[in-house]
């Protein structure tokens, strides 16, 4: 994030909502039902009154930048680094449109060599769009998360039984993984960064 230098100028716009915090712990504010499909910028401060005379004291602006898709090509790398993968690239690459010379070359084949990604085609297609729900499915595959289904599934509206996703989802479900979900997974909604960093981190707690 940024730091932005308060001013009075910027306050006087009143474009803050206010949250009452009243104690010392630390304090979650939610901007999103869907945080990894939020494409506002958003900006943060905190004020500190002293409840005996009134003065006050408020902190720089923090800047919170909105979180940008990732293509098939960054989810290789960012894939193979947030899981801490050695690169494992041997042997002729499968897709035609992938080769060693390309900076993500041996990303996609170590998931390839790995047995991660399907391989009803010889196209990987790098700068195509990584949905949620195909990278949903290469960290669950890697972490090897058994795809239980609890009772009252389906837990998510819009992932009926017969997609391919939904054992997977659910799965992601019964692990208790799910808390900064709404009732939509969302699954053909585009991967982020920070996405791709949670499911990592939740499924490996849990395995």
């Amino acid at each position: 994030y940024h730091r932005i230098k308060i001013s009075p100028k910027i306050l006087e716009k009143n474009v803050f909502s206010e949250v009452q915090q009243k104690s010392s712990y630390s304090y979650s504010v939610k901007f999103s039902d869907d945080p990894w499909n939020d494409n506002t910028t958003r900006y943060l401060y905190v004020k500190a009154v002293n409840p005996e005379n009134g003065y006050f004291a408020v902190s720089n602006v923090i800047k919170l930048s909105y979180q940008k898709e990732i293509d098939r090509a960054d989810f290789a790398k960012l894939f193979i680094d947030y899981a801490g993968i050695k690169l494992f690239d041997k042997g002729e690459y499968f897709y035609e449109d992938v080769s060693k010379d390309l900076w993500y070359g041996p990303y996609v084949q170590t998931i390839y060599n790995l047995g991660l990604i399907k391989n009803s085609s010889t196209r990987y297609y790098p700068e195509a769009k990584m949905s949620r729900a195909d990278a949903l499915k290469v960290v669950m595959d890697f972490c090897d998360t058994d795809l239980v289904i609890k009772p009252g599934a389906p837990h998510f509206s819009d992932i009926p039984e017969e997609s391919y996703i939904y054992p997977y989802v659910e799965g992601f479900y019964a692990s208790g993984n799910v808390a900064a979900f709404a009732d939509k997974f969302q699954a053909k909604q585009s991967a982020t960064k920070n996405f791709l960093k949670h499911i990592i981190n939740e499924c490996k707690e849990n395995t």
